[in-house]
């Protein structure tokens, strides 16, 4: 039975005296995986690398091996443009870059319930509310295509879901 333990500074260490990177008979997990993935021994130059930050995630898809020069870069340009927080969340699927449904523009958002993360500012909010309003069917467009299709098919015509056809029909007092 493989005997671990994590470290002070979070990461998990595997007890195996044998291998060369062992320190006091424990090596990181995190070298393990590594260098199961490359096949080979991690070479002295070689840093792996936790693309969520989290130093017990040791799944080989959240590892990248650098040279260790690169991975010195790597965390300098993440300190020097604070993306740590980024990183992290991301990791915790909370975080996530999309487009702003208004502008195109990317924008990095947290994920809320609400749906106010669909847009980069206010502005975008309200000219996205005025397109779409444009965009509607009179009335007597909306009655004429739900005489032939449904409330789903007639919401992906206008690339909405079938809840806003209700919400059109009360707003037009044809419920």
């Amino acid at each position: 039975m493989e005997k671990r333990k994590s470290t002070r500074k979070g990461y998990v260490t595997v007890y195996m005296p044998e291998h060369p990177r062992a320190y006091c008979g424990f090596v990181y997990e995190h070298f393990l995986v590594a260098e199961k993935m490359l096949g080979r021994s991690l070479k002295d130059n070689e840093d792996v690398h936790h693309l969520n930050l989290n130093e017990k995630d040791n799944r080989s898809e959240n590892l990248l091996i650098l040279e260790h020069g690169q991975h010195t870069r790597l965390h300098n340009f993440m300190k020097r443009h604070d993306l740590y927080d980024v990183f992290r969340n991301t990791g915790d699927n909370k975080y996530h870059v999309r487009e702003c449904e208004c502008c195109g523009e990317y924008i990095g958002t947290v994920l809320s319930v609400d749906g106010s993360n669909k847009f980069c500012n206010q502005e975008c909010y309200e000219n996205y509310l005025i397109e779409k309003k444009a965009n509607r069917p009179t009335k007597e467009e909306l009655e004429s295509l739900l005489k032939t299709k449904n409330k789903v098919e007639v919401g992906k015509l206008y690339g909405v879901h079938r809840t806003t056809i209700n919400s059109w029909l009360r707003d037009y007092d044809a419920m």
